[in-house]
């Protein structure tokens, strides 16, 4: 499946996607660095960890990633997503694990890691809570929400940060 763009707006990125003999390995790679540039800024060890991914012969495909999510369009990562939808099921699965050790390899799941991941885990159709389980061993965070004022609230019981990541702990005691 190619990128519906019409040929006058389409980026860079975009025609590399359809040229591409290797358009699946810069989809994957373009969204593993959009989730490691989610927070604004690329790790050294989430840099790291998208060179482990990628042989020197993806050196070209990674650096083109790079540039397209420095300046992210959403029509390049919807073409990006389609490329993934491509892939076979193991591969997708695979892709799912090097997403979540890209969102982690800082530390710790940011909330908008934590949305993208989910958003992903959508697009290849796979259950992220299942995979981020079987990588992490512990349960995917359930993310924040600022657009609730309760976020904005200071909370006695537990640190805001705890509140902020969705400590998966804290929510249960929240619950009960």
């Amino acid at each position: 499946m190619q990128c519906m763009v019409s040929q006058q707006s389409k980026s860079s990125f975009q025609t590399a996607m359809s040229v591409a003999t290797r358009r699946k390995t810069l989809g994957k790679c373009a969204l593993l660095a959009w989730i490691a540039a989610c927070n604004g800024t690329i790790t050294k060890e989430q840099h790291e960890r998208l060179r482990d991914l990628t042989t020197t012969e993806d050196d070209s495909i990674l650096n083109m990633a790079l540039m397209v999510v420095q300046k992210p369009v959403s029509e390049d990562l919807a073409c990006a997503c389609r490329a993934i939808q491509e892939l076979p099921a193991s591969e997708k699965r695979a892709f799912l694990a090097d997403a979540i050790s890209v969102a982690i390899a800082g530390g710790t799941l940011s909330i908008p890691a934590n949305h993208i991941l989910r958003l992903l885990a959508d697009v290849v159709e796979l259950n992220v809570g299942e995979i981020y389980q079987q990588c992490v061993k512990k349960p995917l965070p359930t993310p924040g929400d600022p657009s609730n004022a309760s976020w904005w609230q200071p909370e006695q019981t537990s640190s805001t940060n705890d509140k902020r990541q969705g400590d998966p702990e804290q929510s249960s005691k929240e619950r009960s």
